[in-house]
């Protein structure tokens, strides 16, 4: 009331007036359509690359996954497909533990359950630990390994874990605060040549080493992956990746040259480099005066068997800038300087 725009009437008397529905135009022939029905446009992952030459298991990784542990354990699966546990003393230790997807899936949810709970809680609460160990293990008929795999885990979780390949900085799981487990990630590619992809991370990672090449196709839709966890120190971002991969029956296979060749050998360098792609345009859409250099720490893989090595089991890398925002740019559909042949 009291306003112009508004005016208050009585409803309209009703009348005579009734509707009729009028029958319509009859109907002509359905069109069709003069093109084909199929998009150039696909949901791809690091495991749909292939590869030729991958060294000692003549193997092609390919195909679609559907979570992080799956993704993770399909190349590592290789090395024993069997899952069986050899023969192991009357004290276990890690390096005696089954071998395959299976269990590395097993100690990968572990780990994740870990972080869930929080790991400086797992450490000082270790009846949680047992309990969920205890609660695991007796599905699959591993009551032996409950102490081994505590005893395990929680020294994976007290070790200070090498950050940078000079091991200068180091922070164990326990002691890292800003976690975020099994990241999920999707980007768009625009038409990406996995040859020039494969060409530029060959370039500028692991001094150029020589390692299997990747097959010539395209990335042209988007891009998903699982990072298994992202983590912050001292203001920098880094991706860690959990690896049950068996290099040797000792500490003593786990050196800095051993798992540097293994992540050449299975070319997970370029799935590092895939997930720091991804954590760095998560960064740059998000965090304020972001800049690569100084907020990326780097990809720390963690072999798992290797915890009581002199490496810790960790292998670093922090690509340099050049790579990332090339990437970037190939990704965006757009040339990259010092342009490689697709």
């Amino acid at each position: 009331q009291g306003r112009p725009e508004i005016a208050v009437m009585p409803l309209p008397e009703p009348q005579d007036t009734v509707f009729t529905e009028t029958a319509p135009e009859a109907l002509g022939p359905a069109l069709e359509s003069s093109r084909e029905a199929k998009e150039d446009w696909w949901i791809a992952s690091y495991s749909s690359i292939e590869y030729t030459g991958m060294a000692g298991t003549g193997i092609t990784f390919t195909g679609e996954v559907e979570d992080a542990q799956t993704q993770n354990l399909l190349e590592e699966s290789a090395q024993n497909d069997t899952g069986e546990a050899p023969a192991v003393p009357a004290v276990r230790n890690h390096h005696h533990f089954p071998k395959g997807a299976g269990p590395g899936t097993f100690l990968h949810e572990l780990l994740e359950w870990c972080t869930a709970q929080g790991f400086q809680r797992v450490v000082n609460n270790p009846e949680l630990l047992h309990e969920q160990l205890a609660r695991r293990c007796s599905t699959r008929g591993w009551g032996d390994w409950i102490e081994p795999l505590q005893q395990w885990l929680l020294g994976l979780i007290r070790k200070p874990l090498r950050l940078d390949r000079n091991g200068q900085d180091a922070a164990s799981l326990a002691q890292l605060a800003n976690l975020r487990p099994e990241l999920e990630f999707w980007f768009e590619s625009r038409n990406v040549s996995i040859h020039k992809l494969d060409k530029l991370v060959t370039r500028y990672t692991l001094n150029g080493a020589d390692r299997p090449r990747a097959e010539a196709n395209r990335f042209n839709g988007m891009l998903k992956g699982f990072i298994d966890l992202v983590f912050e120190h001292k203001g920098q971002y880094y991706v860690l990746d959990y690896k049950s991969n068996a290099l040797g029956e000792d500490d003593d296979a786990y050196t800095d040259q051993a798992m540097g060749q293994a992540i050449l050998d299975k070319r997970y360098d370029l799935q590092y480099i895939l997930y720091l792609l991804a954590l760095h345009r998560l960064l740059k859409a998000r965090l304020p005066g972001y800049d690569y250099d100084q907020h990326i720490g780097g990809a720390v893989y963690l072999f798992l068997r290797g915890v009581n090595s002199a490496s810790g089991g960790a292998f670093t890398d922090k690509p340099p800038r050049v790579l990332i925002e090339q990437l970037d740019a190939l990704f965006d559909g757009e040339p990259v300087s010092g342009e490689v042949a697709a």
